[in-house]
């Protein structure tokens, strides 16, 4: 059944806010009507959908809200510039602690750019990692930025929040991102691995270093003393996976 919604005064509208601010746990938020189709897609079932009247929508599931809405509504609850007349929000799945010891993973050791993190896991998703794993100090993986960066990635890719001793007793080598590593071509592809990807500044935590099994660096002939941390994972990721 399709329901209506013309006050910004409306709870629903005040929990879509609080979702987007992180005043409420346990859900996130998403727009836009490719991005509810890749949702459905991949097996995610919206909790609430907010659309303008006269938008395309795909099929939703029984169990979610449709609620019509005018275009002034989808732009106090919008995170863009031009909303696209549709807004959903998702439960946060419960993180999968299972490790694959023939898998390969993403560690992201506090990187704080959301666009960064959402991006990193969209090339970890698109180049077949078995999951990524954050630190923390990360931004959130669920942050509006992050996943519209991610395009979706989230709704496929298991993700979980790990220590620096967790990565090491996974029983999977560690091999982290560093300048003056070995050089990455060099080692096989195709074999299991967490590959650590550091913060923008500081890099990999003391502790991590301490931990991992190898240290791999991109070649680079170039002035560049370093690339961006979402860069450099495409390309490590690329070579190792």
């Amino acid at each position: 059944m399709t329901e209506y919604i013309t006050s910004r005064q409306n709870p629903l509208i005040k929990r879509f806010v609080g979702v987007t601010s992180g005043a409420v746990r346990g859900e996130y938020f998403c727009e836009g009507p490719k991005m509810l189709r890749d949702a459905l897609q991949s097996g995610i079932t919206p909790i609430c959908v907010l659309a303008v009247e006269g938008v395309e929508l795909p099929g939703l599931p029984d169990s979610t809200r449709l609620i019509i809405v005018p275009y002034e509504l989808i732009r106090v609850v919008s995170q863009t510039r031009a909303p696209q007349g549709v807004a959903f929000i998702c439960s946060i799945p419960e993180p999968d602690s299972k490790t694959d010891q023939n898998g390969r993973y993403l560690l992201i050791d506090r990187v704080q750019d959301p666009g960064n993190v959402g991006t990193m896991l969209r090339t970890a998703e698109a180049l077949g990692a078995s999951g990524a794993w954050l630190t923390e100090g990360c931004a959130g993986p669920f942050g509006h930025k992050a996943v519209q960066a991610g395009m979706g990635a989230v709704f496929r890719l298991p993700v979980r929040y790990v220590s620096a001793a967790d990565a090491a007793e996974a029983g999977i080598p560690v091999y982290a991102a560093v300048a003056g590593g070995e050089d990455v071509r060099g080692i096989p592809r195709s074999h299991p691995c967490v590959l650590a990807i550091g913060n923008e500044g500081a890099g990999l935590s003391r502790e991590l270093l301490s931990l991992v099994s190898r240290r791999v660096s991109i070649p680079m002939t170039g002035k560049a003393e370093s690339l961006n941390a979402a860069a450099a994972a495409a390309i490590l990721m690329w070579e190792l996976f």
